[in-house]
């Protein structure tokens, strides 16, 4: 391994660790193979069965019937898992009576989806995210959200034929909402992980993690410099600054405690901040649980 790889391993352990300490899994340094990942589906298989099966037991019981056990469990697992994928894959788009979205990720999230089954009752899961409540009485909400299942992922394979792998994936529930490409700065700028996205991380047939709609956000990030993209269209991605500023001109302040940008990491990702934006993004309206 070259000095420039040693330096972006470093980089990426150090960023990893500390959403590890706010709040997220970081299980077996991020291992993908122990965590389960899965690249075909791209989700976290353990982390989406473990929400549906413990948030929605009685829904549950008629996707994946508790009386399968072995390979027939296994296949009906895997056939709620692939429902889900084509729900993730359709077009989000916003109701013009409620003003929330519907379909695609966002709607997967706030809304939950279907499961029908020829022979068996529709299950009908909820949202696949819950939020700490403003009320702390509500104890169902409150002990739901914090069973969701915040998770780090390093090294991770978004193409079904290659071993090419993006740096850190973030996932809710098992399912992907933010990638990122790091660099640092005595090595490569953050111009290197933009190009990166722009013409090794196109999306395609065999790459449903990166496919327009799959996640909420791609980062590029250097130890000075984070930049966002909401959709990857090859050439054509747009990159926008996501900086702090510095004393009124471009970039970001230096940081006592290491790189300038980890604000993206102490701060907006750490989990009580991330799950309030991730709320904004899902327009989320009171949960069914109880009012909020």
């Amino acid at each position: 391994m070259g000095h420039t790889q040693i330096l972006e391993k470093e980089f990426e352990s150090n960023l990893c660790t500390e959403l590890s300490k706010r709040g997220w899994l970081y299980e077996a340094d991020g291992n993908t193979t122990a965590a389960g990942w899965d690249v075909g589906l791209a989700l976290v298989p353990q982390d989406v069965l473990h929400w549906l099966s413990t948030q929605y037991p009685d829904e549950y019981e008629k996707a994946v019937p508790s009386n399968l056990v072995g390979a027939p469990r296994v296949a009906a697992e895997t056939k709620l898992l692939t429902h889900l994928t084509k729900e993730l894959a359709k077009h989000t788009r916003m109701d013009p009576n409620s003003g929330y979205p519907v379909g695609g990720l966002l709607g997967v999230l706030r809304k939950g989806f279907s499961y029908a089954q020829i022979g068996h009752p529709t299950a009908k899961f909820g949202c696949m995210v819950e939020f700490p409540p403003a009320n702390p009485s509500l104890t169902e909400v409150v002990e739901a959200s914090k069973a969701v299942r915040l998770r780090v992922l390093r090294q991770v394979r978004f193409d079904t034929t290659t071993q090419e792998t993006l740096d850190v994936v973030l996932t809710v529930n098992g399912i992907p909402v933010v990638t990122m490409e790091l660099k640092t700065d005595n090595t490569q700028t953050v111009n290197h992980a933009i190009l990166q996205y722009k013409h090794d991380r196109k999306p395609g047939k065999y790459r449903p993690l990166l496919a327009p709609g799959r996640v909420l956000v791609h980062f590029a990030v250097s130890n000075d410099l984070v930049f966002m993209a909401t959709k990857l269209e090859g050439k054509n991605t747009v990159f926008l600054p996501f900086n702090q500023g510095n004393d009124g001109h471009e970039g970001n302040p230096p940081s006592a405690t290491g790189s300038s940008t980890n604000y993206l990491w102490h701060d907006i990702l750490a989990r009580p901040t991330f799950m309030r934006i991730l709320k904004d993004f899902a327009l989320y309206e009171p949960s069914k649980r109880g009012t909020k």
